[in-house]
């Protein structure tokens, strides 16, 4: 799934990735598969990445001199994971009770 992102300057030290703000499992995988490619490709830069349901804040360890620079790179990123396979998930069940006796 290829989406139309907008990469906006978050502040000096980050950037947020946003995609369309529509709930879609597709979409959510996309997220997750760009987020990986950016931590295996920017490991030797000191970033977080954090996610949200539809946008990704990268904050980076230093002030972004050149926005623009950064901005290419990570669509150029972005467009290369077309073959990435995708993300393991999992689901937990975590039993719950309800009965009365046990209520504080």
């Amino acid at each position: 799934m290829s989406c139309q992102l907008r990469f906006l300057q978050y502040n000096e030290c980050s950037i947020l990735v946003e995609w369309p703000a529509i709930i879609d499992e597709n979409m959510l995988q996309d997220i997750l598969r760009f987020k990986n490619i950016i931590k295996n490709n920017c490991a030797k830069e000191n970033i977080e990445v954090i996610t949200a349901y539809n946008s990704i804040l990268i904050v980076y360890s230093y002030t972004i001199d050149n926005i623009n620079s950064v901005f290419l790179s990570l669509r150029a990123l972005y467009e290369s994971q077309n073959n990435e396979q995708l993300i393991d998930s999992r689901i937990f069940k975590i039993p719950v009770c309800y009965d009365a006796e046990l209520r504080c």
